[in-house]
């Protein structure tokens, strides 16, 4: 986890939530596992792909696998 932060400047719920995301869960996954309303994570996985340089999910996920992450 610390690396993926390191490397793309996340804080520690966006780094939650992209290992989630890599592991196969989804956005709505996410909200129940952090207890947290679906609106909130939406703005977690916004600023997570601002973040990152990426536009959609899966190249998100895709640069994390490359990353050897998950």
């Amino acid at each position: 986890p610390q690396l993926v932060s390191d490397m793309l400047g996340l804080s520690p719920t966006e780094t939650r939530l992209a290992l989630l995301l890599v592991s196969g869960k989804s956005i709505k996954d996410f909200a129940v596992i952090e207890g947290c309303t679906w609106h909130t994570a939406r703005t977690h996985i916004k600023n997570l792909m601002r973040k990152s340089g990426c536009h959609r999910q899966l190249e998100l996920v895709q640069l994390l696998q490359s990353l050897h992450i998950g």
